[in-house]
């Protein structure tokens, strides 16, 4: 329950601060670059500063629905028990490198390649999409290898179905 707690007010204070007290400028690349530094990562972390308050809001309506399958079943994992999924697959990568930024407008996505060095055919590529926010680039979604998901797509189903 504590780390529900946590999150959400975690959340709560990163979407009350305005965009420019976290950081300055155009800053698609060095958000990318965040991602990956913190690939290991499975908590928000380091990501804070770079995420949108409607990717915030998402993160922390699923953890709030995480922590009622903990109480209503103590001995199953629940839907977020392995962390937040920031990547399509959770085996830990040698390396995560940042693409090129496309700008389209107020949006802006960044390819994020995921290599292993024992296993170069399993390299692949997510896709971080961005949304300006108040003048800053902020992290919005992440769009997985196969196209099929994204981070919202399970967080939102996550939070749309409680615990009976």
């Amino acid at each position: 329950m504590r780390k529900a707690l946590t999150l959400i007010s975690l959340s709560a204070a990163l979407y009350a601060a305005p965009a420019a007290a976290q950081f300055e400028g155009d800053s698609v690349e060095q958000a990318a670059a965040v991602f990956c530094e913190s690939h290991g990562d499975l908590d928000i972390g380091a990501r804070a500063p770079y995420l949108s308050p409607a990717l915030l809001e998402a993160i922390a309506a699923a953890d709030a629905v995480s922590q009622l399958y903990v109480d209503a079943y103590p001995d199953e994992k629940p839907p977020l028990g392995d962390g937040i999924p920031w990547q399509a697959w959770p085996d830990y990568a040698d390396a995560c490198t940042p693409g090129d930024p496309l700008y389209d407008g107020d949006e802006a996505t960044v390819a994020i390649t995921y290599t292993f060095i024992e296993y170069p055919d399993a390299t692949y590529s997510d896709e971080l999409r961005f949304v300006r926010v108040d003048g800053d680039w902020l992290i919005d979604d992440v769009i997985y290898a196969e196209n099929t998901l994204t981070l919202r797509s399970i967080l939102d189903n996550i939070a749309a179905t409680p615990p009976e």
